[in-house]
């Protein structure tokens, strides 16, 4: 309101405000003339003011009027908090339009002004993010919006709201069972902030898998492991924060390590834990292994000359040395030597309609493979025709571009007939990869050799024998 004065004998001293009856203020002034503004008003109301003016002389003079209210509603507004971490925190202001429309945002930290989030908009709604907190403290949270009229309004939260701090899980990893070639793990884990996600396992520092889970615990087994053997295992807990811990456990394997062993007077094999005792065959055992095969009975590894058809050997003799592997090639045992057929792919081939040998068998009479240097892949397997090992002779390679036996046996002599001798001579002759033995009385020969170079002067390796 104004008030003009016109002086009277004295001079101006005060002014008094009223609102409806009620003394609101008292202004000293000389001047003739003032202005002051009721406030806290309601909008769309009636209010009648009064205004009293003193001069020296303790005169004074009155007036008053009656003035409505404009129709101006005020905003309102609320506050939410949204995330939190520990560091920052998020809030969103929404609010409501009065007669105004919304012109600003201003938020506060703990009773101070925020300024780094104080937003002129129209929008109704608006965010800010307190950074650089310290986690497990509480803070004072406001937000004051202003209208297009300069009416305000406020929301407050009190110190409810306290920053999370986040905790990774902690994992303890223990061994629940094992045998000789598994052990079970087992990882219980105590949470974090976050949620459980995932299980890792490594085996001696060498990942084996991993596993998705919300479980606070969790069991794996570790399979395909050696008896008696040592082994370190380790686990990684993963939550949804991506925060982690790890935990390690140690187990040794039940049973026997795989292998020979010396035990007392014999020497034993173990398999997946156990010691080789007895098989089918009549007790009779063939073990595989990347040595090859080994003949066991009654848990001894057997060595030296063995005879049993349980090998799959057509005279059922085959060899093994003082560790129980079974020998293959040409071997040389007590001064002699014996060819083993090696069995691996086309080799091994002998002569009874070209079949294969099992690895390792002993065979009479020429066997096919070029595996040991010779160059027409045939070698003499050295046992005598009773099916007992040779006592005489030896092997060697047959070589198929000369005009001789590869073998021969001179059987006696004949009286004189022209100055010529009978030999009976054992010749072994090949023809299209398929070997024969083939005996026959020759004449007019000096030799064993000499006739059967003279039964096919085109030289063996080239045709039939006669």
């Amino acid at each position: 309101v104004r008030t003009s004065v016109t002086q009277g004998t004295g001079r101006i001293t005060k002014y008094e405000y009223y609102k409806d009856g009620s003394r609101v203020t008292t202004v000293s002034s000389s001047s003739t003339s003032d202005y002051y503004t009721f406030t806290g008003l309601s909008p769309d109301t009636s209010y009648t003011f009064k205004v009293y003016v003193y001069d020296s002389n303790g005169l004074y003079d009155y007036d008053y009027l009656t003035v409505k209210t404009d129709n101006n509603t005020p905003p309102s507004v609320s506050l939410s908090v949204g995330t939190k971490t520990s560091s920052s925190l998020s809030v969103t202001a929404y609010a409501t339009r009065g007669t105004g429309s919304i012109s600003k945002y201003q938020f506060y930290l703990d009773n101070s002004l925020y300024s780094t989030c104080t937003k002129s908009t129209t929008s109704t709604s608006a965010s800010c993010t307190y950074t650089g907190l310290i986690a497990n403290l509480w803070y004072d949270l406001k937000v004051v919006v202003t209208d297009s009229n300069g009416l305000t309004a406020s929301a407050e939260q009190s110190r409810i709201y306290t920053l999370e701090e986040i905790k990774p899980p902690s994992v303890s990893l223990s061994v629940s069972s094992k045998g000789s070639n598994s052990v079970t793990v087992k990882a219980t884990t105590t949470k974090g902030t976050g949620s459980i996600k995932r299980y890792e396992y490594y085996l001696d520092g060498s990942y084996v898998t991993s596993r998705s889970s919300t479980s606070t615990t969790d069991t794996y087994t570790f399979s395909g492991l050696s008896p008696k053997t040592y082994y370190s295992f380790k686990v990684y807990v993963y939550d949804s924060n991506s925060e982690y811990d790890y935990d390690t456990a140690s187990a040794t394997t039940d049973g026997h390590a795989d292998g020979f062993f010396t035990e007392g007077s014999c020497k034993v094999y173990y398999k997946n834990g156990t010691k080789v005792m007895y098989g089918e065959w009549d007790n009779w055992e063939w073990v595989d292994s990347p040595r090859g095969w080994y003949y066991i009975y009654g848990g001894c590894v057997k060595t030296g000359w063995i005879n049993s058809t349980a090998s799959g050997c057509t005279t059922g003799w085959y060899y093994c040395d003082s560790s129980g592997k079974m020998l293959t090639g040409q071997i040389s045992v007590n001064g002699k030597k014996y060819y083993l057929a090696k069995g691996n792919g086309s080799e091994g081939k002998y002569n009874d309609n070209y079949k294969s040998l099992p690895e390792g068998c002993l065979y009479k009479g020429w066997v096919y493979d070029c595996s040991n240097g010779c160059s027409s892949c045939m070698w003499w397997g050295n046992q005598n025709s009773e099916g007992n090992l040779a006592t005489s002779g030896t092997i060697g390679c047959y070589k198929i571009n000369s005009n001789s036996c590869a073998s021969y046996t001179c059987g006696g002599s004949a009286p004189s007939s022209s100055g010529t001798k009978t030999y009976t001579c054992s010749c072994t002759c090949h023809s299209s990869n398929y070997y024969l033995n083939t005996t026959r009385t020759f004449y007019q020969a000096t030799s064993c050799m000499s006739a059967c170079a003279y039964a096919y002067s085109g030289g063996f390796g080239q045709g039939s024998c006669w």
